[in-house]
């Protein structure tokens, strides 16, 4: 059973504190990548990137799109910009917004949320959605990559041939970019390594 905590960002796999792919990208791999964004800045980006995420769910799965933002809003236009890059892509979603964990040996290793699994051009691919104003495809190979481990083993999904970013900048038409995967077991490794360091430190 994975649980995530939206009010303190927590996972828990089957009742144990989990910590997020997020978390061991910023630990490990990218420490920096945030040095010098201020703390206001981020939280910005993270509340406007969050509700693009809700309005293409919502959009998605044929619903009504919630009525709190104006068309003409950055919101507005982000989801127009998808609209348009699903019509030319052909792009089918059949999972959103599901969490997923990694286990080894009965122990969860680490849990995240995806944005989407579905077809891109025909094409089985796990996807992330990005607002941000720069494209960081090595962030996301780092993501994707664990992702994609993890929802071979909770959700048995193993024909996913690639994966990509729906990226929708605000002051950018959007575009969808293939991202290249890594070595998921080296990554695996790098993690238990981390951890093996961190708990023999304390």
């Amino acid at each position: 059973m994975i649980e995530f905590r939206e009010n303190t960002h927590t996972y828990f796999v089957d009742g144990m504190i989990t910590p997020s792919v997020t978390h061991y990208i910023s630990e490990i791999w990218l420490p920096d990548k945030y040095a010098n964004v201020s703390r206001k800045t981020l939280n910005h980006a993270a509340g406007y990137g969050t509700k693009v995420h809700k309005l293409i769910e919502f959009w998605n799965e044929k619903e009504d799109v919630p009525d709190d933002y104006e068309k003409k809003s950055y919101e507005g236009i982000a989801l127009r910009r998808y609209q348009k890059l699903q019509e030319q892509n052909n792009i089918v979603a059949k999972y959103q917004e599901v969490p997923v964990a990694y286990i080894e040996d009965g122990i969860p290793l680490y849990a995240g949320t995806f944005d989407f699994i579905g077809t891109i051009n025909d094409k089985n691919v796990i996807a992330d959605y990005k607002t941000t104003a720069k494209y960081d495809g090595k962030y996301l190979s780092y993501q994707l990559t664990l992702y994609k481990k993890a929802v071979e083993q909770t959700l048995g999904i193993t024909d996913l041939e690639e994966a990509y970013c729906i990226w929708l900048p605000k002051k950018d038409l959007g575009n969808i970019i293939q991202v290249g995967l890594m070595n998921a077991d080296s990554l695996i490794k790098d993690i238990k390594d981390y951890e093996e360091q961190h708990n023999s430190g304390r």
